[in-house]
C-alpha cells in the first residue's frame, strides 16, 4: 500500500481530517499534549517510509556524549529498551537524538501502519522521559533510569 493511502487511513482512525502528506511527502502527528511530534516521511522509493521523532539533544561535553551513547547502544542491544525494528540515532548536523523506524510498505495494511506509528510514538515518549530525567552533561559513565517501558498502544491517542 502507498504511504498516502496509509496516512489517510491513519487520519480517519484518529479523527484527524487535516492529516495528509504535504508536497514533499511528509506529515507530522503530535501527541495530544504536543510533547511528541512524530514525522511520517516518504522513503527513497514508494515502497518505503520513515517514521521518526526527536527525543533529545546530544550533550556538548565528550564524556557526557560517551555516557549517553553507551546508554543508547545498551538500549538497542537485543531491543532491551527500544521496540524491535526501531532505532535510536544521532543527526550529526543538528546534534538531535531521534527514535526512528523504516517501514516496508508494499504489503502493509492500515492496521499494521497504525501499530507501527503507535510503537514509534510510544518509544519516542519513553526516550523523551529518559532525557528529561537524566543530566547527561553531568554524567561521566552510564547511568540508570527507573521508568517503566511503554504499555499497550491501544490506550494512547495522538493528534495533528
Amino acid at each position: 500500500m502507498e504511504l498516502e493511502a496509509l496516512v489517510e487511513s491513519l487520519a480517519d482512525r484518529l479523527g484527524l481530517p487535516d492529516l495528509r502528506l504535504d508536497s514533499q511527502g511528509v506529515a507530522t502527528v503530535a501527541s495530544a499534549d504536543g510533547r511528541v511530534e512524530l514525522t511520517l516521511e516518504q522513503g527513497e522509493t514508494a515502497a518505503t517510509a520513515y517514521l521518526y521523532a526527536t527525543v533529545g539533544q546530544a550533550p556538548e561535553k565528550v564524556e557526557s556524549r560517551e555516557a549517553l551513547f553507551a546508554k543508547l547502544l545498551g538500549a538497542q542491544l537485543f531491543s532491551a529498551q527500544i521496540g524491535e525494528g526501531i532505532s535510536i540515532g544521532l543527526d550529526r548536523d543538528t546534534g538531535e537524538i531521534l527514535v526512528n523506524q523504516t517501514l516496508e510498505l508494499s504489503e502493509m495494511h492500515p492496521e499494521e501502519f497504525y501499530d507501527a506509528v503507535s510503537r514509534v510514538y510510544l518509544w519516542s515518549d519513553y526516550w523523551m522521559t529518559v532525557f528529561e530525567s537524566e543530566d547527561f552533561d553531568a554524567m561521566s559513565g552510564p547511568g540508570g533510569v527507573s521508568i517503566e517501558k511503554p504499555g499497550e498502544i491501544e490506550h494512547y491517542f495522538i493528534k495533528a
